[in-house]
């Protein structure tokens, strides 16, 4: 399974909760039982300095075996965090020699202009 490129906008100083829907080549839900989940944000991908991680472990990122939803979860502290125009990431799927890498991208950091929140 090749990984999807999704890009997307965290605003700075704001909470967000971004659901994705992860589906197999035919267009069914993927089955994603017994998987964790592990997402490093990056300035650039081959940078040694992480900027956030997201996992199953660190409960930043839920898991709907179900639906085969995966939602990815910033606090206002991580996307406070932020001081960057883009950052890249993505996102693996861990579960043995059933592992993949999910999605891949950019993600847009609007820098807040309010101060003192």
């Amino acid at each position: 399974m090749t990984a999807v490129t999704y890009n997307f906008t965290l605003e700075q100083g704001v909470p967000l909760s971004e659901t994705v829907l992860l589906k197999n080549s035919d267009n069914s839900m993927r089955d994603l039982t017994g998987f964790t989940a592990l997402m490093h944000l990056r300035q650039y991908p081959s940078s040694e300095v992480l900027l956030l991680e997201l996992s199953s472990a660190n409960s930043k990122i839920e898991i709907n075996t179900a639906t085969g939803a995966v939602t990815m979860i910033f606090s206002l502290d991580d996307t406070a965090a932020l001081n960057y125009q883009t950052c890249r990431y993505d996102l693996f799927m861990l579960s043995g020699s059933s592992t993949f890498r999910a999605l891949v991208g950019k993600i847009t950091v609007q820098p807040r202009v309010t101060r003192g929140i």
